[in-house]
């Protein structure tokens, strides 16, 4: 742990906003702009195939290289009105993904191929209306409304787009959501500096799968937090820039990270090999394991986390955060 008592460096760095560089783009792993589009309400994707194609298989690249092609189209997306994110350890354990949050509209919905789409976290629902009735029925959509006979409901858990096109029974079963943490509460993480006033920085890793019936998504994950003094259970603030103090380095749990997706064929299998996992120099990143529109079977997928200061010296990792369902180990 390093005492970072620079008074200069410290409102610097607690200055909230401030971004790392832009990498630049690459055309080639984006839709062509034609194939998606916005009618000033929601973003509209041309088919489902395409839409399957945009959030299959995430990394960083290909998610930035998508939200800046979208960047220039004008709709008002889910955290134009979502409530301010809450710390790893006291989020809900649906709270809305990141990604996929900038693809819906504040309302939650999204227009794919012939339909809508409006991903109800809090009620584990999706519900799906025809676009023919986009004009007339768009109310009872965002209210899900069922007494409106054109209006579908599924899980969050289902295969939405694929039961939509294929409705015969998944192959196998699917797997709950959630976020798992190293530590319950991020007031309980790893304390990694000290800044002006005895502030402490708090870092706290983890994993999660989320599921919105359209799109499903595991990722490993961390942020820092900052509180008053090393006592404080309350009063956090998220930490916006660690540029040049620190980087924070993440570990996979042996023997590997593991998931099978449905519907559990033989190419469902995804793995991650153990040790060393990434290294970032932002004061919080996800980074995707697995995503796609398939629920996941099963996963065996555990993270820990540490920082390495510019002088090589580290801390001790943090312990492991994660979960074991339907894995072989």
């Amino acid at each position: 742990m390093k005492n970072l008592m620079l008074q200069g460096l410290c409102l610097a760095l607690l200055v909230v906003g401030m971004t790392a560089c832009e990498k630049e783009p690459s055309a080639s792993s984006a839709p062509a702009q034609s194939q998606v589009s916005t009618d000033g309400n929601m973003l509209i994707f041309e088919s489902i195939e395409l839409f399957e194609k945009t959030v299959s298989d995430l990394d960083d690249k290909k998610q930035e290289d998508f939200l800046k092609q979208i960047s220039s189209l004008t709709f008002n997306n889910y955290f134009s009105s979502a409530p301010t994110p809450l710390p790893m350890g006291q989020s809900a354990t649906q709270e809305m993904d990141e990604f996929l949050g900038q693809l819906l509209n504040e309302d939650g919905v999204i227009q794919i191929g012939a339909y809508l789409f409006k991903i109800d976290l809090k009620k584990e629902q999706v519900f799906v209306l025809p676009t023919s009735y986009k004009q007339t029925d768009y109310k009872d959509l965002v209210q899900g409304n069922l007494q409106n006979q054109h209006l579908m409901v599924y899980s969050t858990g289902d295969d939405v787009l694929d039961l939509l096109t294929n409705p015969s029974p998944e192959k196998c079963g699917g797997v709950g959501g959630g976020t798992y943490p190293c530590y319950s509460q991020a007031y309980q993480g790893q304390i990694v500096a000290t800044v002006g006033g005895g502030i402490v920085w708090r870092l706290n890793p983890g994993v999660k799968f989320f599921r919105a019936g359209i799109y499903f998504r595991l990722s490993s994950l961390y942020d820092i937090w900052a509180y008053p003094n090393a006592q404080a259970t309350s009063g956090g603030t998220k930490v916006r820039n660690i540029s040049g103090v620190f980087e924070v380095e993440i570990f996979c749990r042996y023997p590997e990270g593991w998931y099978r997706k449905r519907p559990c064929n033989s190419g469902s299998i995804g793995r991650q090999s153990p040790g060393f996992y990434y290294r970032e120099a932002s004061a919080s990143h996800q980074r995707t394991f697995y995503s796609g529109t398939r629920n996941l079977n099963g996963y065996y997928f555990f993270v820990q986390g540490r920082v390495r200061y510019p002088d090589g010296s580290v801390t001790i990792a943090s312990p492991y955060g994660g979960r074991n369902v339907n894995s072989p180990y």
